[in-house]
């Protein structure tokens, strides 16, 4: 319930960023890297209207998913991110509006804003 007040705040506060940018940043990384390479942190960017997630480890069993802010799930997938090769997601399909990224495994995550 509090991360939820805490993204309504947070998705209401950057109403002030232009609808016609996209604009993409992390608001909270609980990533513990260790020397076990499936728990290394992975990056996340935009790039080419694209939300790229990289890496220079592999990780496998990373879930991706794309939420709109009422909390509906626009798009999940478990992937292996390879090392130094990128996972790209088209932000093309994304509908203008504003989006929660959240890259999970077992424990570590990161979450990201994304407006279009």
């Amino acid at each position: 319930m509090k991360k939820q007040v805490l993204f309504s705040l947070l998705f209401s506060l950057l109403t002030l960023i232009s609808a016609d940018a996209q604009t993409f940043f992390t608001i909270e990384n609980n990533w513990h890297n260790t020397s076990n390479k499936d728990l290394h942190s992975p990056l996340l960017s935009i790039e080419k209207g694209q939300l790229t997630i990289s890496s220079d480890k592999t990780i496998e069993g990373l879930c991706i998913k794309i939420k709109d802010t009422t909390g509906h799930l626009i798009s999940q997938e478990e992937i292996c991110l390879a090392a130094n090769f990128p996972h790209l997601i088209p932000t093309e399909t994304l509908s203008p509006g504003k989006y929660l990224v959240e890259i999970r495994k077992g424990d570590n995550y990161i979450l990201g804003y994304l407006e279009k």
